[in-house]
């Protein structure tokens, strides 16, 4: 499908409500009263709550410049891209009131012959049950904090290097059969997922494994402690791997930190967030062991983690909620917008025939203009040890820059 398709089918729902708007007419239901929403994006409910419907979208075009060890396979060039990382635009809604369903297709790309249209998610849940939640399609799946929040809501324009470290991350094997459930204070999620990953001998599809669990011991609107833990089991065969992570800087080269054959890929992460008004503190731990398939690999260890900080200049707090256990983006509450300060360090160490070891310093501002435009500036400073060959960085910097809508 070509990326002309897509921009066409962003434009149906203006133009139908263009079409309506010039030729106003009587509105009538056959059922109960219709309630529309117009706040910052469409969505339209029954009176009695059972069916609603939302269009949702987002659009991120950003802008980055790498430099130095990030581009050592092409001969350390620092390098400028300008570029769509993203371009949803998909429905959400309920029927039935028990029934929830989400589509939504993302476009990404460099805004050229290279720009690609894919489902990113599909699925329909069921939340009519007293003990859990149930859902089937393609969605995230239930592991770590930051991989939780919504790419609209992180206060950084990347994630944390622990996403590209370990696969459960990685959203293209993410059909899947989750049960889930979320109280006052904590949530829990457990999935059955296709890996991608087929048996040597039978060539039948892999399933593997993941779950989390968070619990939020102080809760109020100012105040948030978030602790949590996942666990995944990728349950592969004899597949081959590569951990490898743009530290941050999406359009570079990148860093290989380990790669081979495995016959087991397993992944844990410690989550824990504290906020108190303006002012939050965010970290996770990951531990990923592959266990190679014979003497012709070795084993990899990888241990990653980050620590990052935040502080809203103009007094606003994170949203949080505690029956999902992730945060949601920041909402002015003034005219000017809100300014969002960020700091993170982030450490890799990796072992695999040597110890390769990488520490990232990151600074950032965020505009939020309104509840739908945000603007971000990130600058970092890479270190690595045992990444380089001898002649090449061992050191380099980044700066990326976003402008963002979302509805």
């Amino acid at each position: 499908m070509k990326t002309t398709y897509f921009h066409t089918l962003a434009f149906v729902p203006l133009l139908f409500g263009f079409y309506t708007h010039t030729h106003a007419g009587v509105v009538t239901t056959e059922g109960q009263d219709i309630i529309i929403k117009t706040d910052g994006g469409f969505s339209a409910r029954t009176a009695d709550d059972q069916f609603s419907i939302s269009l949702t979208g987002r659009i991120n075009l950003d802008t980055s410049y790498s430099s130095g060890v990030l581009n050592n396979a092409t001969d350390d060039k620092s390098r400028v891209d300008s570029y769509l990382r993203r371009g949803y635009f998909g429905i959400t809604g309920t029927a039935f009131k028990d029934w929830y369903y989400e589509m939504i297709v993302n476009g990404y790309g460099d805004l050229g012959s290279e720009s690609q249209l894919e489902w990113d998610t599909f699925f329909l849940q069921y939340k009519g049950l007293p003990w859990f939640d149930v859902m089937i399609g393609r969605a995230v799946r239930p592991f770590g904090l930051e991989q939780s929040i919504s790419s609209g809501a992180t206060s950084t324009i990347e994630r944390a290097a622990i996403w590209d470290l370990t696969n459960a991350g990685n959203t293209e094997s993410s059909q899947q059969l989750q049960l889930s459930k979320g109280y006052d204070k904590m949530s829990w999620a457990v999935s059955l997922y296709d890996n991608g990953n087929t048996s040597v001998n039978s060539q039948s599809t892999r399933y593997g494994y993941d779950g989390r669990i968070t619990y939020a011991p102080i809760l109020s609107k100012k105040e948030v402690l978030h602790l949590g833990l996942s666990l995944d089991d990728a349950n592969i065969d004899q597949g081959t791997f590569t951990a490898k992570s743009t530290l941050g800087a999406k359009k570079s080269d990148g860093i290989k930190f380990a790669t081979g054959t495995f016959d087991s890929d397993r992944s844990g992460v410690l989550e824990f967030a504290y906020m108190n008004g303006p002012f939050s503190v965010q970290s996770e731990y990951l531990k990923r062991k592959l266990k190679a398939v014979d003497d012709s690999s070795e084993d990899a260890d990888i241990q990653s983690y980050y620590l990052m900080g935040t502080y809203t200049l103009t007094g606003e707090s994170r949203g949080y909620s505690a029956k999902s256990g992730k945060f949601s983006n920041i909402t002015p509450s003034h005219k000017t917008g809100a300014w969002e300060l960020v700091g993170r360090y982030e450490h890799v160490d990796v072992d695999q025939y040597d110890s390769k070891k990488a520490d990232v310093y990151l600074l950032g501002v965020n505009w939020y203009a309104n509840k739908n435009v945000k603007l971000m500036l990130n600058l970092q400073n890479i270190q690595t040890k045992q990444v380089a060959e001898a002649s090449r960085d061992d050191s380099g910097n980044s700066a990326s820059m976003r402008v963002q809508y979302n509805f």
